[in-house]
C-alpha cells in the first residue's frame, strides 16, 4: 500500500503544479492593469489554489479507499480534507474580506501613500464581521448531534456506521461549516454553472464580428455622466477631504479611471476615422487574424461545440438519474436526507460508468475527473462573465479580462469559492458510484441487506462519509441539496433553449 500511496500523491503533486499555474493565470488575466496588486493578488491566488486543490483530492481518496479498513489511512484522509477545508474557510471568511476592504481603503490615487499598517487596521475592523460569522458557525457546529437521527437496526443500520465517524461534538464543526457553505454555493451554482454549461458550447457556434461602429456622440454622453457622478461626490464631501467613506473612495477611484479610459477612447476614435465617415475602433493585426481564423474554422467549431454540448447533456443526465435514485431508492428518505447506501440507478449513469471503469487504470480516472472539473469550472467562469456578479438581480461587478477592479475580482473569487465547495456534492450527483466505492465493484454497499445475496460490503470513500454524514445528521441540508439540484437541471434546460 505504501507504493500505491506514493503514486497517488505523486499524481496529485503534478496536478497541483498545473493548478498553481491556472490560479496565477486567472488572477493575472482578469485583474485591472496598472493597479497595486500585492495583497489582493496574493489573496485571490491562494484562495483559488486551495479551493481547487481540495477538489482534486477526491480521485486520490477513491484510489486509496479499498485500504480504509485500516483506520490509520481513513483518519489520514479525513484530516487531509479538513486541513484544506480549514484553509479554504479562512480564505472565504477572513482573507478575502480583508483584501476587499484593504483595496477600498486605498481610496484616491493621491491617498495611496498611507502606510500598510494603517490600511490593514482599517480593513481588519470590517473583516471582524465575517470572522465573527465564521465563529458563530463553529459554535453552532459544536452542538450538532450527527447521531440523533441514525438507527443501528433494520434497513437504516448503515446510517449508524456513517454517523460513527462524527462521534464527538468537535467532529461536527467542519461538516456543519461545509454544509452551510455548500448550500449557498449550490444556489450560485444553479445560477452560473447551469447557465455556463448550456451557453458556452453554443457560443462556439457563433461567428466573431468586426468591431462595432463607435459614435463620438455616445462617448461624449457617457463622459458627461461620469463627470456628473464625480461632481456629486466632490459636492458631498466639499470641505471634508479627510472624511471620505471607503465605499465612496472606491467609487471615486473607479469613476476617475473610467473617465480616463473614455477620454483616451474619444481621442483615439477622433484620430482614426475621416472627418465625414463612420468611426470604428481600430482592430490590431492579431485581432484581425484571430477573427479571420475563428470564422474560417467554422466546421471545426461546430463539431467541438456540439461535442461539448453533448458532454453537458451527459452531466445533466447523470444528475437526473441520481435524483431519481435518491427519490425512489433511498431507504430512509427525508429522515436521512435522501442519502444512498446502495445506489441502483446512479451506478449506471454515464459519467459514473466512465469514471468507475477508468478507476482500475489510475491515473486515467484522475485525468477524466480533472477534465470534468475544469470543464464545469470554466463554464462557471463563462456564466459569471455573461450574467455578471449579481445579488437579488442587482449588478455588483462585471468580470472582464484586464478590466476587473481588485475588489470586484475578490468578490468574484468569493463567489467561485462558494461554487467550488458545492462541486463536492455536484460531482457526487454526477458519479455517485465512483465517489462512493471507486472500482470495488457494482454490487457494493456500506452495510448489506441480508435479503440481497450478491451484495458485498465495501469501504466507502472519505468524501462520501463527509457528504452522507451531513445529510444524515442534518436532513434539512439533504432536502435543500435535493431541491437545488432539481432547479439546477431546470435552469440548464431554460438556458439551453434561450441560447439556441
Amino acid at each position: 500500500m505504501a507504493v500505491e500511496q506514493w503514486v497517488g500523491w505523486l499524481i496529485y503533486g503534478i496536478v497541483g503544479i498545473l493548478v498553481i499555474g491556472f490560479s496565477a493565470w486567472f488572477v493575472g488575466h482578469y485583474k485591472l492593469r496598472d493597479e497595486p496588486s500585492g495583497v489582493t493578488g496574493a489573496i485571490g491566488f491562494f484562495s483559488i489554489l486551495f479551493a481547487l486543490l481540495s477538489l482534486f483530492l477526491i480521485p486520490v481518496d477513491v484510489y486509496m479507499c479499498p485500504s480504509y479498513d485500516n483506520g490509520h489511512y481513513r483518519s489520514a484522509a479525513k484530516y487531509t480534507y479538513y486541513t484544506f477545508y480549514s484553509i479554504f474557510l479562512f480564505c472565504l471568511f477572513v482573507a478575502i474580506p480583508f483584501g476587499y476592504f484593504y483595496y477600498e481603503e486605498l481610496g484616491d490615487i493621491e491617498d495611496r501613500n498611507n502606510t500598510f499598517s494603517k490600511r490593514a487596521c482599517s480593513a481588519l475592523k470590517y473583516t471582524a464581521i465575517t470572522a465573527i460569522l465564521w465563529l458563530v458557525l463553529i459554535i453552532v457546529g459544536l452542538f450538532v448531534d450527527f447521531n440523533s437521527r441514525t438507527s443501528d437496526t433494520g434497513d437504516d443500520a448503515w446510517t449508524h456506521q456513517i454517523a460513527d465517524s462524527f462521534s464527538s461534538n468537535v467532529d461536527g464543526i467542519m461538516p456543519f461549516c461545509i454544509a452551510v457553505v455548500t448550500a449557498i454555493g449550490m444556489f450560485f451554482s444553479m445560477m452560473y454553472t447551469a447557465v455556463g454549461l448550456a451557453a458556452f458550447p453554443m457560443s462556439l457556434l457563433r461567428p466573431m464580428v468586426a468591431p462595432e461602429q463607435i459614435k463620438s456622440q455616445n462617448i461624449e454622453i457617457e463622459l458627461q455622466r461620469v463627470n456628473a457622478d464625480l461632481d456629486m461626490l466632490h459636492t458631498k464631501y466639499r470641505g471634508r477631504d479627510n472624511d471620505w467613506s471607503p465605499r465612496d473612495k472606491a467609487k471615486k477611484n473607479m469613476l476617475e479611471r473610467k473617465k480616463k479610459q473614455l477620454s483616451e477612447k474619444k481621442q483615439r476614435t477622433s484620430s482614426l476615422a475621416s472627418s465625414s465617415g463612420p468611426r470604428y475602433r481600430k482592430e490590431t493585426c492579431c485581432e484581425r487574424f484571430g477573427r479571420c481564423f475563428w470564422n474560417t474554422a467554422a466546421p471545426i467549431r461546430y463539431a467541438i461545440g456540439i461535442a461539448l454540448e453533448g458532454v453537458s447533456l451527459l452531466l445533466i443526465t447523470s444528475m437526473t438519474m441520481h435524483l431519481l435514485d435518491q427519490g425512489i431508492n433511498s431507504s430512509c428518505g427525508y429522515q436521512c436526507g435522501f442519502a444512498l447506501n446502495d445506489p441502483k440507478f446512479a451506478k449506471y449513469d454515464p459519467i459514473s460508468w466512465i469514471l468507475t471503469n477508468c478507476a482500475p487504470y489510475f491515473p486515467l480516472d484522475y485525468i477524466v475527473f480533472s477534465s470534468l472539473i475544469f470543464w464545469i469550472f470554466w463554464c462557471t467562469i463563462f456564466g459569471i462573465v455573461t450574467i455578471d456578479v449579481r445579488f437579488l438581480c442587482f449588478k455588483l461587478f462585471s468580470l472582464r479580462a484586464h478590466g476587473t477592479m481588485h475588489n470586484g475580482l475578490l468578490m468574484v473569487i468569493a463567489f467561485l469559492l462558494l461554487i467550488l465547495t458545492s462541486f463536492n456534492y455536484l460531482v457526487y450527483t454526477l458519479a455517485a458510484q465512483y465517489m462512493t466505492f471507486g472500482d470495488q465493484g457494482t454490487n457494493c454497499a456500506i452495510v448489506c441487506d441480508s435479503s440481497i445475496k450478491d451484495c458485498q460490503e465495501c469501504q466507502g470513500t472519505e468524501i462520501y462519509y463527509l457528504l452522507s454524514g451531513i445529510v444524515i445528521g442534518m436532513p434539512i441540508f439533504g432536502l435543500i441539496y435535493f431541491v437545488l439540484t432539481a432547479l439546477f437541471i431546470v435552469v440548464f434546460f431554460i438556458s439551453l433553449v434561450y441560447n439556441l
